[in-house]
Protein backbone atom coordinates (compact mmCIF):
# COMPACT_ATOMS: atom_id res chain seq x y z
CA UNK A 1 0.00 0.00 0.00
CA UNK A 2 1.53 3.31 -1.18
CA UNK A 3 0.80 6.51 0.77
CA UNK A 4 -1.37 8.96 -1.11
CA UNK A 5 1.19 11.77 -1.24
CA UNK A 6 3.77 9.51 -2.99
CA UNK A 7 1.37 8.79 -5.81
CA UNK A 8 0.90 12.48 -6.46
CA UNK A 9 2.93 13.47 -9.57
CA UNK A 10 3.27 17.07 -8.48
CA UNK A 11 4.88 16.08 -5.18
CA UNK A 12 7.44 13.80 -6.85
CA UNK A 13 8.27 16.44 -9.49
CA UNK A 14 8.69 19.05 -6.73
CA UNK A 15 11.10 16.86 -4.74
CA UNK A 16 13.09 16.06 -7.90
CA UNK A 17 13.24 19.73 -8.87
CA UNK A 18 14.39 20.65 -5.34
CA UNK A 19 17.19 18.07 -5.44
CA UNK A 20 18.39 19.26 -8.84
CA UNK A 21 18.35 22.90 -7.66
CA UNK A 22 20.28 22.15 -4.45
CA UNK A 23 22.92 20.10 -6.30
CA UNK A 24 23.29 22.83 -8.94
CA UNK A 25 23.59 25.52 -6.28
CA UNK A 26 26.26 23.63 -4.32
CA UNK A 27 28.28 22.99 -7.52
CA UNK A 28 28.02 26.67 -8.45
CA UNK A 29 29.19 27.74 -4.96
CA UNK A 30 32.08 25.26 -5.12
CA UNK A 31 33.18 26.72 -8.48
CA UNK A 32 32.97 30.24 -7.03
CA UNK A 33 35.14 29.22 -4.06
CA UNK A 34 37.76 27.67 -6.34
CA UNK A 35 37.75 30.74 -8.60
CA UNK A 36 38.15 33.16 -5.69
CA UNK A 37 40.94 31.01 -4.22
CA UNK A 38 42.71 31.03 -7.60
CA UNK A 39 42.38 34.83 -7.78
CA UNK A 40 43.80 35.13 -4.25
CA UNK A 41 46.77 32.87 -5.08
CA UNK A 42 47.43 34.77 -8.31
CA UNK A 43 47.34 38.12 -6.47
CA UNK A 44 49.73 36.78 -3.84
CA UNK A 45 52.16 35.50 -6.50
CA UNK A 46 51.94 38.82 -8.38
CA UNK A 47 52.79 40.67 -5.18
CA UNK A 48 55.72 38.34 -4.54
CA UNK A 49 57.03 38.85 -8.09
CA UNK A 50 56.71 42.60 -7.63
CA UNK A 51 58.76 42.49 -4.44
CA UNK A 52 61.39 40.33 -6.08
CA UNK A 53 63.02 37.30 -4.60
CA UNK A 54 65.84 37.76 -2.12
CA UNK A 55 68.77 35.55 -1.20
CA UNK A 56 72.10 35.39 0.55
CA UNK A 57 75.04 33.64 -1.12
CA UNK A 58 77.93 32.05 0.76
CA UNK A 59 81.09 31.66 -1.33
CA UNK A 60 83.48 28.99 0.00
CA UNK A 61 87.05 28.22 -1.09
CA UNK A 62 87.40 24.57 -2.01
CA UNK A 63 91.22 24.51 -1.97
CA UNK A 64 91.31 24.66 1.83
CA UNK A 65 91.07 21.47 3.84
CA UNK A 66 88.86 22.82 6.60
CA UNK A 67 87.09 20.56 9.07
CA UNK A 68 83.31 20.81 9.13
CA UNK A 69 83.55 22.64 12.45
CA UNK A 70 85.98 25.25 11.09
CA UNK A 71 83.91 25.66 7.94
CA UNK A 72 80.71 26.11 9.94
CA UNK A 73 82.33 28.61 12.31
CA UNK A 74 83.71 30.79 9.51
CA UNK A 75 80.41 30.51 7.64
CA UNK A 76 78.54 31.85 10.67
CA UNK A 77 81.02 34.73 11.08
CA UNK A 78 80.58 35.76 7.44
CA UNK A 79 76.78 35.45 7.46
CA UNK A 80 76.31 37.37 10.70
CA UNK A 81 78.66 40.09 9.49
CA UNK A 82 76.78 40.47 6.20
CA UNK A 83 73.42 40.40 7.98
CA UNK A 84 74.45 43.09 10.48
CA UNK A 85 75.83 45.36 7.77
CA UNK A 86 72.80 44.80 5.54
CA UNK A 87 70.46 45.58 8.46
CA UNK A 88 72.04 49.03 8.67
CA UNK A 89 72.69 49.72 4.98
CA UNK A 90 69.62 48.11 3.39
CA UNK A 91 66.95 47.24 6.00
CA UNK A 92 64.15 46.87 3.41
CA UNK A 93 66.06 44.03 1.72
CA UNK A 94 66.58 42.32 5.06
CA UNK A 95 62.87 42.56 5.90
CA UNK A 96 61.87 41.09 2.52
CA UNK A 97 64.47 38.35 2.88
CA UNK A 98 63.19 37.46 6.36
CA UNK A 99 59.56 37.55 5.26
CA UNK A 100 60.02 35.31 2.23
CA UNK A 101 62.05 32.32 3.36
CA UNK A 102 65.59 33.54 4.06
CA UNK A 103 67.17 31.72 1.13
CA UNK A 104 70.85 30.92 1.59
CA UNK A 105 72.90 29.37 -1.22
CA UNK A 106 76.45 28.01 -0.85
CA UNK A 107 78.74 28.10 -3.90
CA UNK A 108 82.41 27.28 -4.34
CA UNK A 109 85.48 28.92 -5.82
CA UNK A 110 88.88 27.39 -6.51
CA UNK A 111 91.18 29.68 -4.54
CA UNK A 112 91.63 32.94 -2.66
CA UNK A 113 92.21 35.08 -5.76
CA UNK A 114 88.89 33.96 -7.22
CA UNK A 115 87.19 34.65 -3.87
CA UNK A 116 88.64 38.16 -3.75
CA UNK A 117 87.61 38.74 -7.39
CA UNK A 118 84.03 37.82 -6.45
CA UNK A 119 84.21 40.28 -3.54
CA UNK A 120 85.47 42.97 -5.92
CA UNK A 121 82.57 42.30 -8.29
CA UNK A 122 80.12 42.45 -5.37
CA UNK A 123 81.57 45.79 -4.26
CA UNK A 124 81.24 47.17 -7.80
CA UNK A 125 77.55 46.15 -7.81
CA UNK A 126 77.13 47.81 -4.37
CA UNK A 127 76.16 44.51 -2.77
CA UNK A 128 76.67 44.14 0.97
CA UNK A 129 79.28 41.46 1.68
CA UNK A 130 81.43 40.19 4.50
CA UNK A 131 84.70 38.30 4.21
CA UNK A 132 85.63 35.82 6.94
CA UNK A 133 89.38 35.50 7.42
CA UNK A 134 91.39 32.79 9.16
CA UNK A 135 92.04 34.08 12.70
CA UNK A 136 94.77 31.50 13.40
CA UNK A 137 96.84 32.16 10.30
CA UNK A 138 99.66 34.69 10.24
CA UNK A 139 98.81 35.30 6.56
CA UNK A 140 95.22 36.34 7.39
CA UNK A 141 93.80 34.18 4.57
CA UNK A 142 90.32 34.90 3.23
CA UNK A 143 88.16 31.81 3.78
CA UNK A 144 84.49 32.55 3.12
CA UNK A 145 82.59 35.42 1.55
CA UNK A 146 78.94 36.09 2.28
CA UNK A 147 76.98 38.35 -0.09
CA UNK A 148 73.56 39.76 0.69
CA UNK A 149 70.77 39.45 1.51
CA UNK A 150 69.80 41.23 -1.66
CA UNK A 151 67.86 40.76 -4.89
CA UNK A 152 68.37 37.41 -6.63
CA UNK A 153 68.96 39.18 -9.95
CA UNK A 154 71.64 41.46 -8.52
CA UNK A 155 73.47 38.66 -6.71
CA UNK A 156 73.30 36.39 -9.76
CA UNK A 157 75.21 39.00 -11.75
CA UNK A 158 78.15 38.33 -9.44
CA UNK A 159 77.77 34.66 -8.45
CA UNK A 160 75.50 33.16 -11.11
CA UNK A 161 78.37 31.35 -12.86
CA UNK A 162 79.61 29.56 -9.72
CA UNK A 163 78.79 25.92 -8.94
CA UNK A 164 76.94 24.86 -5.80
CA UNK A 165 79.08 23.79 -2.87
Amino acid sequence: MVPAFLSNKQFILGVGFGLICSISLSLWKWNQTVASRDKFVEAKMKKKRKLGEMKMVIVVRKDLKLTKRELFTQNVHACIGAFKESSVVNPSCVKKWQRYGQAKIAVKVNDETELLAIQDAANKQNLVNCLARDPDSSKNNALILCIGPDSVDDINLVTGHLKLY
